[in-house]
């Protein structure tokens, strides 16, 4: 299975990104296939459930998130 996703950069760090991508590699490929000033697309292949695709969008979702409530 492949799937395309559109990650906002307000939302979605490229550092969390990148992280994301190192913390499942051994489950998926994840390929940045283009990058905008307001974010990326990413194709993720290799997962054959729906739901490990949520489950690594929501991993790289709760590193955005704790990256953007970390004190400056």
């Amino acid at each position: 299975m492949s799937v395309q996703v559109n990650l906002a950069k307000s939302i979605y760090p490229r550092e969390c990104v990148e992280a994301a991508i190192v913390a499942y590699a051994n489950l998926c490929s994840v390929k940045v296939l283009r990058t905008t000033e307001v974010g990326c697309l990413v194709e993720i292949t290799g997962l054959d459930e729906s739901n490990a695709i949520h489950e690594f969008l929501n991993y790289m979702l709760d590193l955005s998130v704790e990256k953007h409530l970390q004190p400056t």
